[in-house]
């Protein structure tokens, strides 16, 4: 069946791609052969081009706030993963001790002496006075607070131990034989300043 022209409807129908199935056969043969028909859809294409092109540049300078984030949400989500990324890697790095130990040398006096001295957030290397103590293969080490609640405890070599970082605050240092006979005990204050 050839159809002598074709209407607007079944112009609009076919650009838009919504022509039914059966009616596309009848309807491509006669713009095969009908110029007129074939001037008629090229406009008519680019007519619909032009009103979706304007229709989504209107869009765009006038979307809701949800139009925008749904279609922003994969560059949103992309930066936060990377801020979180940052952040993520900057409190692990500042949480770690930093650099090497600290030595802190631990002396015996009697009365009111100046303590040792320790920067908090360090590892801590101690070194500590034997003189007057029994000479033995090995020691413990108690550290507590000023409350006298135990913080560390950890086994020394004979005038060194190493101990965990520690928090700003007053520390005592008890050293014991391996019986857990109290030797010696050393005072000294962690503070995040340096001196």
């Amino acid at each position: 069946m050839v159809i002598c022209h074709l209407d607007e409807t079944a112009m609009d129908d076919y650009a838009l791609g919504v022509m039914p199935e059966e009616e596309i056969a009848d309807f491509e043969e006669h713009l095969l052969l009908c110029v007129s028909c074939q001037e008629r859809l090229t406009q008519n294409d680019a007519f619909i081009k032009a009103l979706r092109g304007a229709g989504s540049e209107h869009v765009r300078e006038n979307a809701p706030w949800r139009y925008v984030w749904r279609t922003r949400l994969p560059v949103f989500a992309t930066l936060a993963a990377g801020l979180l990324l940052v952040a993520g890697t900057a409190v692990r790095h500042l949480a770690q001790p930093a650099g090497q130990p600290a030595i802190v040398t631990l002396e015996a006096y009697r009365g009111a002496a100046a303590e040792a001295w320790a920067p908090a957030a360090r590892e801590l290397v101690l070194h500590f006075d034997l003189l007057g103590l029994p000479d033995l293969p090995s020691y413990e080490l108690e550290i507590v607070d000023r409350w006298g609640t135990s913080v560390s405890r950890v086994d020394a070599a004979p005038g060194a131990a190493t101990v965990p970082a520690l928090r700003a605050g007053s520390y005592y240092i008890r050293l014991y034989a391996p019986g857990g006979q109290l030797l010696r005990e050393y005072g000294f204050e962690v503070s995040d300043r340096q001196r």
